[in-house]
Order: C-alpha cells, then sequence, then structure tokens
C-alpha cells in the first residue's frame, strides 16, 4: 500500500516487533496479502502461515498471562481470553501499529480495505507479526511482544474481571465467603418447574449466618449462577467487601 518502498516496509516492521529481523523473505511475507502474487507471481510467500503459527503463539501467552494473573476456575480464563483474542481487539491492535500501510498487496484489494471491509486482514497482520517474531527470536520475545502490545487491553479486561460480571459469580462469592470464615458456599436444589424439555430450576445458596438466597435459571448451573449473584449483592453489598 502507499508509496513506501521494499526497504522501508521491512525497516517500520522491525521497529514495530522491535527486533532485528534477520530473514528478509519472512519479513515480507508478513506483510504481503494473497492478492500480491497476482503481479508477482505464485511462489510469493504471503502473511497466511505465519497468522496460523502467531494464533497459536498469541493463545499461548495469553493463556498463560490469564493462569498467573486470574484467580478462578477454567471458565473465567476462557471468557477472558475471548475478550482478548477477538477480532475487534486485534484489529485495534493492527491499527494502533500501523500494520496495514505496509502491506503488500494488489489494488483491487487495497480498495476493499479502503472501504472498510477488511477487519479479518487486520486481525491477520497481528497475528502474523507475532508468528514472525517467533520465528526470528523465540517464544519468549513473541509472548513479551503481545503482553507488551496489548497491555492497555489486558489490564481493562482484568479489572473488568474483578469488578463486573465478566468474572464468574459463583468463583466470586466463593473467594468473598472465604476470605471471612475458610468455608465456601453451599447450593442445594431446591425446586423444577415445566416441561422436561424446558424445565426452570430453582436453587438456594447458604452460608454462614446469612439470609439464604435463591436463584433459577434454565439449567442448575445458571440458576447458581444467578444465586451466587444474588448473594454478592445481598452479603457483600456488590462484592466491595473483600
Amino acid at each position: 500500500m502507499g508509496h513506501l518502498s521494499d526497504e522501508e516496509r521491512r525497516t517500520r516492521l522491525q521497529e514495530i516487533a522491535g527486533i532485528e529481523i534477520s530473514d528478509h523473505e519472512l519479513a515480507f511475507a508478513a506483510i504481503t496479502h494473497p492478492s500480491y502474487n497476482q503481479r508477482s507471481g505464485p511462489d510469493v510467500p504471503t502473511y497466511q502461515r505465519l497468522e496460523y503459527l502467531g494464533d497459536a503463539i498469541l493463545g499461548a501467552a495469553i493463556g498463560h498471562l490469564l493462569y498467573e494473573r486470574l484467580e478462578g476456575d477454567e471458565g473465567l480464563m476462557t471468557r477472558a481470553r475471548a475478550r482478548l483474542v477477538r477480532t475487534d481487539s486485534l484489529v485495534a491492535l493492527s491499527e494502533r501499529l500501523e500494520l496495514v500501510p505496509l502491506l503488500r498487496l494488489a489494488p483491487s484489494a487495497a480498495q476493499e480495505l479502503a472501504a472498510g471491509k477488511a477487519e479479518k486482514l487486520k486481525a491477520d497482520l497481528y497475528e502474523a507479526l507475532v508468528g514472525l517474531i517467533f520465528l526470528e527470536a523465540g517464544y519468549d520475545m513473541a509472548a513479551n511482544f503481545v503482553v507488551n502490545s496489548m497491555k492497555t487491553t489486558i489490564e481493562a479486561v482484568l479489572r473488568e474481571a474483578e469488578e463486573t460480571g465478566l468474572i464468574d459469580p459463583k468463583s466470586r462469592l466463593s473467594e468473598l465467603c472465604q476470605a471471612v470464615d475458610a468455608h465456601p458456599p453451599e447450593y442445594r436444589l431446591v425446586g423444577k418447574e415445566g416441561p422436561d424439555h424446558d424445565p426452570l430450576h430453582r436453587v438456594i445458596v447458604l452460608w454462614s449466618q446469612q439470609e439464604p438466597v435463591f436463584g433459577q435459571g434454565k439449567g442448575i448451573k445458571e440458576a447458581q449462577r444467578v444465586a451466587a449473584k444474588v448473594a454478592i449483592e445481598s452479603w457483600f453489598e456488590g462484592g466491595q467487601q473483600a
């Protein structure tokens, strides 16, 4: 795109990646769209293989970070990871890092990009860059790049996990209860209504000397989550009493 020479593209890519790239062909592959082969031949490597690799490295880096930073079950970490690696998050990163101006692509594809029809392409570019850093400098450098480039988003998601409904309410309630007397809350199924294909479960949650609270939902787990939310509001003023 634009009027940058290939050498200018490679230099800027190195600056963004924060490493010296020894494999120039690999560097150009990370910023080459498949449409570029329409004029340069079918053997020119594109970002697609690097994007595949970068996706795996990104998932591992974020998974490790959440394992270290978040208390809670697998479900909580899965929800937080989904927030961090979803397409719109990666698109924002790609735009902030100004990867799109480095792209080598055909004019037809450039028109689509200018028309706002290439959100996935922008996300793929970020993942391709992660894959490039991994191959050039190893996993630690690639993971550090991910964490540093996503720092603002990561902190926002972690904060949301602690303060809002992103965090699993059952995990949060258990943390609050055990911080007081080391005893977790107890859930009991107390009722089931409706037909078998569309049941409504009613659950009660008990803890210490607190007034029992109820929750209901289509499944037992949903009813427990609802009851946990009510308990957090009732017993701990919305979770502020940690």
